[in-house]
């Protein structure tokens, strides 16, 4: 005869961290060109959201990357091409 034990729901236990504004879920990859020479420089991966609630807009807002058909660097455009799996 076994013993029949009683697991606590895990929902039922506080967690020790706030909860997330948003679930993160798959991060979404964008080519990166340059405006200028049309050339491909790389790819990158962002969330729609980080932890803080901020967009993927206001982080490639602030990014530079360096063109080697021009040789500067160059703030690039951004274009959505898949979900990553």
């Amino acid at each position: 005869m076994a013993l029949k034990r009683e697991i606590p729901l895990a929902s039922s236990v506080p967690l020790p961290y706030p909860s997330p504004v948003m679930p993160r879920g798959k991060r979404t990859v964008f080519a990166v060109t340059c405006p200028e020479s049309g050339g491909r420089i790389g790819t990158i991966r962002f969330h729609k959201q980080d932890k803080m609630g901020v967009a993927w807009k206001e982080h490639a807002g602030k990014l530079m990357k360096y063109c080697s058909v021009c040789r500067k660097h160059v703030k690039p455009k951004f274009k959505e091409e898949r979900h990553s799996k």
